[in-house]
């Protein structure tokens, strides 16, 4: 494959880094269709010559992650995290790649970008997170994936709304069946909200019956 990529470079001229960022009519460059398509080894040869793995389009403001959210491919998700695609880029309705991934049901590529510390917590530009999508779009497991997976601080969507104060997804969270005493190192929700100062969150809990002996 080496090889081939640099066969491939050669044809590429030196002055041709605008080339890469051109964009057909649905917006996309050669990185955004290689993304959406899974062509590994097409993505390699595009960020070899240059490309830029956080071009938006200029349609919907799509990045290539978006597109491989997209379109459940999870091997292209990894190759573009670790080129430095930014997991929180937002698209023309302020929707990230885990939104997306969420809208269709792609659990596996639901998994590995919360794993890459995925934000939950974001909302697109009518209000929803991701839990709100799913249980709209009576995504069941999907719903579970998010309620149930941990980001790369070893926190769930609970946990980490809990902490930061989002008092209505909180709500959305234990609605959806989020087990209220779950725990990341002996602290629970009900301690990180205390500890935050977060009395909306802490009065939601209580509510939902978390145990204060804990």
């Amino acid at each position: 494959m080496k090889c081939k990529i640099s066969k491939v470079l050669l044809l590429i001229p030196s002055t041709g880094e605008p080339e890469l960022e051109k964009q057909d009519s649905d917006g996309d460059s050669a990185l955004h269709k290689a993304a959406s398509g899974g062509h590994c080894s097409v993505i390699d040869v595009l960020l070899q010559a240059g490309g830029n793995v956080n071009a938006k389009s200029y349609q919907d403001g799509a990045t290539p992650l978006h597109r491989a959210a997209c379109a459940a491919r999870v091997n292209v998700i990894d190759k573009l995290m670790s080129a430095g695609a930014d997991i929180a880029a937002l698209d023309s309705i302020s929707r990230t790649g885990l939104h997306w991934a969420t809208w269709h049901a792609h659990d596996e590529v639901v998994k590995v970008l919360l794993r890459s510390g995925a934000d939950i917590t974001m909302q697109d530009i009518y209000g929803r997170t991701v839990v709100n999508i799913a249980t709209w779009r009576a995504h069941d497991r999907t719903v579970q994936e998010l309620l149930q997976g941990e980001g790369n601080d070893g926190r769930t969507a609970l946990l980490r709304a809990a902490s930061e104060g989002h008092t209505d997804l909180v709500e959305v969270l234990v609605e959806a069946g989020a087990d209220v005493n779950q725990s990341n190192d002996g602290e629970t929700a009900l301690h990180l909200a205390a500890s935050g100062g977060h009395e909306g969150v802490v009065e939601k809990l209580l509510l939902a019956r978390a145990d204060t002996s804990k």
